[in-house]
């Protein structure tokens, strides 16, 4: 009779589910009724929120939207103005394993976007997002089988069948996936200009500046670099442009959490609301600004994990399923900083201030050289300047930029997950050339990759004996050299245990051994 014995039955060492893939909206826009005409698109900002995401069996789906300003030159009064609009998504996908009990970490960037206006009171608007979605299942590693046997048997006993094991301890990257929401609600006050009429454009920049894992739970202190620019009350053709910094401190609650392990997380603008309050002296001099952000912080550590790499059965005939399973093995957080200075010669001479400046870091791809990290990539930039008669017009540049990283200690078959962004971008206009200065912070996330085979089961067949020689009790066997004790118990269908207890052996390191006793 044939008897299945299951073997690293819980353990699950398989790739972290990861899925890249693009989507497209496009749509056509109807100017409110409140607003002007449009006579010339300026610029075109669009930011993914996300609301919604979740995990069925093999289907991982998220929803939300994209809120799109739209920057222009009205119509018939010339002035700077602005709207604002939501695009909806529910994007699906299939992910071969995902569950609904899995945590899901999410990131959308804008890839591409296109804006085109068909009449003074409509346009239409085409946005090419990235996706990226990673699943883990949280597990903490208690849940796990494990008695600490390192490259030793463990013989056990199933039904009466006595199995012989070959145990190996490894380590394997754990990831926990933690999210919060922050809102923040700050005036602004205006000490240097004059009063606001209309706020034209905001802009929030964050930046994480320390990640503190404790039991259960991480402190996130992070910055909102806000940038605002509005009109004069008293000409309405006169923009301002005023910033400040809004320190912020948030506790993330993530089961499972402590001290030991690494953390990184991003901060992504989930709404963004404005408006002017009257001062004490009766003045449109206070600008308040509502916004949300949403956390999303990931964890790592290694743990250490057992699987069973051989087996077999002393008595009885048996048969084993193997699988290769992947391993991921966590290295390290690696950051850099870089300072970029360009140089553009401008085709219109009359270009005299600059007004605004926005960008992104775009990564097009890295490679890993043994310690080194190669990333190549790009600041997108879009800047909004302003003409000696008044003119308003945006120049887009973009800066390719080679960055190198050390990781100080070389990197084994591994990748990378990079997030780049822009901390502050300064620009100016002299002798006809436009100079920027940037500063562009890198993170990466490295990994180490390895495949390993273990044992999923063993079949033994009770109805077959193996063929031993009755009369033998044991067996004087002369070892070869670098042979260890498994193999030779597996050879001759004997324990591990039982060899080292006839040849008074501390560990199956037999090199000082010329014979040894196989006992039966």
């Amino acid at each position: 009779m044939e008897t299945r014995v299951e073997l690293n039955k819980n353990i699950n060492l398989s790739e972290k589910n990861e899925l890249n893939f693009t989507r497209e909206l496009q749509n056509d826009i109807v100017l409110p009724d409140y607003c002007d005409d449009i006579n010339r698109i300026i610029r075109v900002d669009a930011k993914p929120i996300i609301k919604n995401k979740y995990a069925n069996k093999d289907i991982a789906r998220i929803n939300g939207i994209i809120a799109v300003t739209v920057i222009y030159i009205s119509e018939p009064y010339k002035q700077l103005r602005s709207f604002s609009f939501a695009n909806d998504f529910d994007y699906s996908c299939d992910i071969p394993g995902i569950m609904p009990h899995h945590k899901m970490s999410t990131q959308i960037e804008i890839g591409e976007l296109n804006c085109r206006l068909l009449n003074p009171r409509k346009m239409t608007i085409r946005i090419e997002s990235g996706i990226l979605i990673r699943t883990n299942e949280n597990k903490p590693m208690y849940e796990y089988e494990s008695t600490n046997f390192f490259n030793n048997s463990n013989p056990d006993e199933h039904d009466g069948i006595l199995i012989e094991k070959l145990k190996h301890n490894f380590e394997s990257c754990d990831m926990l996936v933690g999210e919060s929401e922050v809102k923040i609600n700050e005036n602004i006050n205006i000490t240097d200009g004059p009063a606001a009429n209309e706020v034209i454009y905001a802009d929030i920049n964050i930046s994480v500046e320390e990640i503190k894992p404790l039991y259960n739970k991480a402190v996130v202190k992070f910055n909102s670099d806000v940038k605002l620019l509005y009109n004069s009350i008293e000409d309405k053709n006169e923009y301002i442009k005023i910033s400040t910094k809004i320190p912020s401190t948030q506790i993330v609650e993530i089961d499972e959490l402590d001290e030991k392990y690494d953390c990184v997380c991003k901060i992504n603008l989930a709404s963004l609301k404005t408006d002017i309050d009257i001062d004490q002296y009766g003045e449109n001099k206070i600008i308040n600004i509502d916004f949300i952000t949403q956390i999303e912080l990931m964890a790592f550590k290694n743990n250490e994990y057992e699987v069973v790499v051989d087996a077999y059965s002393p008595k009885y005939e048996d048969s084993i399923q193997n699988e290769t399973v992947k391993i991921q093995r966590y290295k390290g957080i690696y950051k850099d900083k870089q300072f970029i200075e360009d140089s553009i010669v401008l085709e219109d001479a009359s270009i005299e201030e600059v007004m605004d400046s926005v960008g992104m870091v775009v990564i097009n791809n890295s490679v890993i050289n043994e310690s080194v990290i190669t990333i190549n990539n790009s600041a997108e930039l879009s800047i909004m300047v302003k003409s000696g008669d008044g003119d308003i017009q945006n120049l887009d540049c973009s800066i390719p930029i080679k960055t190198d990283i050390n990781t100080g200690e070389k990197i084994i078959n591994g990748n990378v997950d990079i997030n780049g962004f822009i901390t502050n971008i300064e620009a100016n206009i002299e002798s006809g050339k436009l100079n920027v200065k940037i500063t562009v912070c890198y993170e990466c996330v490295v990994f180490e990759n390895e495949s390993k085979n273990i044992v999923r089961a063993i079949i033994v067949d009770t109805g077959i004996t193996k063929s031993i020689k009755k009369d033998a009790q044991m067996i004087i066997y002369y070892p070869n050299k670098n042979e260890n004790l498994w193999n030779i118990a597996k050879k001759y269908d004997s324990q591990v245990s039982k060899i080292m207890k006839f040849n008074k052996c501390e560990s199956q390191n037999i090199t000082d051994k010329k014979i040894i006793i196989i006992p039966k």
